[in-house]
């Protein structure tokens, strides 16, 4: 019982730090006076846990003006506090089709160096955890960063990544399902490990920095190698029961269209994905068109323009659907297939307005993501961590009694690694 006890403590205050620290984030700038109305904690609670992370590195002292009536100066200056975006370092990376690519980020998810290598045909757990290993010390000697300072590793992967193991259910790019990658990299690197579906880490980047940002509802829907979906709901990401929710590239648009890497025909993503733009094209006139230059050509030849507009209409209307169930405040689309331009982004808004229901208006933010925002993307669910772990989410699913029991490394709220190598 006095372990259970001992646990709960050390959890609460864990879960009370976090919460403060995420406030300052969330504000830019706070006063202790302010942290202490808006958590409901004490003064006096707040001046400690305040202290501590002043001592940590992880907030840094401002003094705010003086309150002055007239030319005379009430009282001592307010001191304000903020994040220092330079207490730490983490890593994301973006499992791609022939590659990984990596990014490493400060607290503020602000990208200092990138690397990346070919992936090969690399599945075994020696050989996988090396490969990895390698790129992130490319990161840190990238950034000139210390090794010491980096508090997590975060992995974007596409397919379905499931939310209890972390293991890679299904993925068109790699079969992983046998690995307990997080496990194996664990071990490895002696730092805390995060994967999830690729365009989850896309949301997540949106919800805690970009276009989701103080929005309780929204969706992420992301254009490229394939089509998927990241769903915020009550401010939290939803998976569903295995993990695999969002899939809307395997919603079916044409029951006899061309077969897709999941197994069934005709799925949205084997229609109007970049390589299937590529494949119809190419029948359509014999050329090869890189994904890259679909708009241009687009531009000048209106049998391809019919065909991204013919795709960015159906990718419309699946977006319709899902808005007409979730009631999202906000649509962000984003992913490389932002650049195959307005024929295709025009039908794909036009496709969303005529299938939408009529009384809701949904905003549309296009965003374009590259290589190194999608592992910016996979950096931020360490930084999710940091700021807003998973017992302090709405809609944890655990027990009073898992939550009081001693944490690991890769949940527990910012623990530096004591390791120094691998």
């Amino acid at each position: 019982m006095g372990i259970v006890r001992t646990g709960r403590r050390e959890l609460i205050r864990d879960m009370n730090r976090t919460l403060l620290l995420n406030l300052v984030r969330e504000r830019g700038v706070a006063s202790r006076a302010e942290l202490a109305r808006v958590s409901g904690l004490s003064p006096s609670t707040v001046t400690t846990i305040t202290a501590s992370l002043l001592g940590d590195r992880f907030l840094l002292e401002d003094a705010a003006p003086p309150i002055t009536v007239g030319p005379a100066a009430v009282g001592r200056p307010a001191t304000n506090l903020r994040v220092n975006e330079r207490a730490g370092h983490v890593v994301g990376i973006k499992v791609a089709s022939d590659h990984l690519a990596a990014t490493i980020t400060d607290l503020a998810a602000t990208p200092l160096g990138a690397a990346s290598v070919d992936r090969g045909h690399v599945d075994q757990p020696a050989d996988v955890a090396a490969q990895f290993a390698a790129l992130v010390d490319r990161c840190v000697e990238e950034a000139g960063a210390d090794r010491e300072s980096l508090l997590g590793l975060g992995i974007g992967v596409p397919g379905i990544v499931n939310p209890v193991t972390g293991r890679v259910a299904a993925s068109p790019l790699v079969d992983w399902g046998h690995l307990d990658l997080v496990g194996i990299l664990e071990t490895s690197l002696h730092l805390p490990v995060h994967i999830d579906n690729d365009v989850n880490t896309l949301t997540v980047a949106e919800q805690l920095f970009g276009a989701g940002r103080g929005l309780a509802d929204f969706v992420v829907v992301t254009i490229g190698l394939g089509i998927g979906m990241g769903i915020v709901v009550g401010g939290n990401i939803y998976r569903g029961a295995n993990g695999g929710a969002g899939e809307i590239g395997h919603v079916q648009a044409a029951p006899n269209g061309p077969d897709c890497w999941c197994g069934r025909r005709g799925c949205l993503e084997a229609i109007a994905a970049e390589p299937a733009l590529v494949r119809e094209v190419l029948a359509a006139t014999g050329r090869f068109v890189k994904p890259a230059d679909l708009a241009r050509v687009a531009g000048s030849e209106p049998q391809v323009a019919a065909i991204l507009e013919r795709a960015g209409h159906l990718v419309g209307q699946a977006i319709a659907t899902a808005t007409t169930i979730l009631d999202p405040d906000r649509i962000v689309v984003s992913g490389e297939g932002v650049r195959l331009g307005e024929h295709y982004l025009e039908a794909l808004r036009a496709g969303l307005a005529e299938g939408a229901t009529k009384e809701v208006k949904t905003e549309v933010v296009i965003e374009e993501w590259g290589d190194e925002a999608w592992a910016r993307g996979a950096a931020t669910l360490v930084l999710r961590e940091l700021f807003h772990p998973a017992h302090l989410r709405d809609g944890d699913a655990r027990s009073a009694e898992a939550i009081a029991r001693p944490t690991t490394a890769s949940t527990r709220p910012f623990v530096r690694s004591s390791h120094g190598g691998h």
